[in-house]
């Protein structure tokens, strides 16, 4: 991934912006087993963004009905808005930030 900074933004390559969300963790879907396949993080503003579900977004998963604030890049596909999370921090980790690479 490559980043450019445009003003005080910054952008993944592909033009994704950087954001901060803040919401609940809720499951969107899950596997034949009954485990969650697909998460959404549902905003104040009743906005939902569904997770990236690569390692960091499944990390998550352990945030289920929690209030949670992540930082990653933004992209819209169908009018769907999907989160990659590069960094999270909730009230169980005492407002630590969990960094990924």
């Amino acid at each position: 991934m490559t980043l450019r900074k445009e003003g005080s933004k910054w952008r993944e390559e592909g033009g994704d912006q950087m954001r901060r969300i803040r919401g609940i963790v809720i499951p969107a879907d899950w596997d034949e087993q009954g485990n969650v396949a697909a998460l959404v993080i549902a905003a104040p503003n009743e906005e939902e963004y569904s997770v990236g579900m690569d390692k960091k977004g499944k990390e998550l998963i352990a945030f289920l009905r929690e209030e949670i604030e992540v930082s990653g890049f933004v992209s819209e596909k169908k009018n769907k808005k999907i989160v990659k999370v590069k960094e999270y921090s909730s009230e169980e980790t005492k407002g630590k930030i969990i960094a990924g690479k």
